[in-house]
């Protein structure tokens, strides 16, 4: 009992810390302190969930879709010495109901926060582990390891891979494979704005920001992708 308080108060502490350092740092220099638009983007803080067993970052939606024999789950884990969230889906290959076995990690972000984000380069650090693999003939994708910023109506995939792939669209669902070597660290900056513009797409009212990691059942295996650190760099 005494470990599930701990579990669950530490992190609503924190808050509680950083909301009365706000309040004071406002009462003594007059001015308010910005939010920051992606909460816990470093994922040193995790919950977890007490039905499931399963370990999430705080102040993160963790959503899977996935057969029954699928599995998917994210982590604390350490690649190269470097702390990080460790993304992991085993798809079975089975024809099963479910097409994509993936993990979904989001924060949804609307109103001021979404104009400065859009006004921002979107720095990551991250350590995919294998090749992004589409249909040539259809172009769907196979399998995804990257970010995805979706509005309701439109979607983009920056996706994490060694193959060169140039941008393409389906439909709404627009794809950028940013170069990025396996199998080691590296640090790639995303510009939404620029998307949308050359897109034509309006700004809409609000995003889900996702860290996405999946494949279909055409790919039967092992898949896992790595994040140290998302940084939002705000234009000055």
């Amino acid at each position: 009992m005494v470990d599930y308080v701990r579990r669950y108060t530490a992190p609503l502490s924190l808050l509680i810390c950083v909301l009365i350092a706000s309040v004071a740092f406002y009462r003594y220099y007059g001015q308010p302190v910005e939010q920051p638009i992606l909460l816990n983007s470093r994922f040193k803080y995790f919950t977890k969930d007490p039905e499931t067993n399963l370990t999430s970052p705080y102040l993160w939606e963790v959503v899977y879709y996935k057969g029954e024999g699928d599995r998917a789950y994210l982590r604390r884990d350490t690649v190269g010495e470097v702390p990080c969230l460790g993304m992991h889906v085993y798809q079975d290959g089975v024809n099963d109901t479910n097409v994509w076995a993936t993990i979904h990690l989001k924060q949804m972000i609307g109103g001021k926060q979404l104009t400065r984000l859009f006004d921002s380069k979107i720095g990551v650090w991250v350590y995919p582990t294998f090749p992004y693999i589409y249909d040539k003939e259809t172009e769907n994708p196979e399998n995804v390891f990257g970010i995805e910023i979706n509005d309701g109506v439109h979607i983009i995939w920056f996706i994490f891979s060694d193959q060169p792939v140039e941008p393409y669209t389906l439909k709404s669902h627009h794809i950028i494979v940013v170069p990025t070597p396996l199998n080691e660290w590296s640090y790639r900056e995303l510009d939404i704005k620029k998307v949308y513009e050359d897109q034509g797409w309006p700004v809409p009212e609000g995003i889900s920001f996702i860290a996405i990691l999946g494949a279909t059942r055409s790919l039967k295996g092992e898949f896992a992708g790595f994040v140290r650190e998302i940084v939002v760099k705000e234009q000055t």
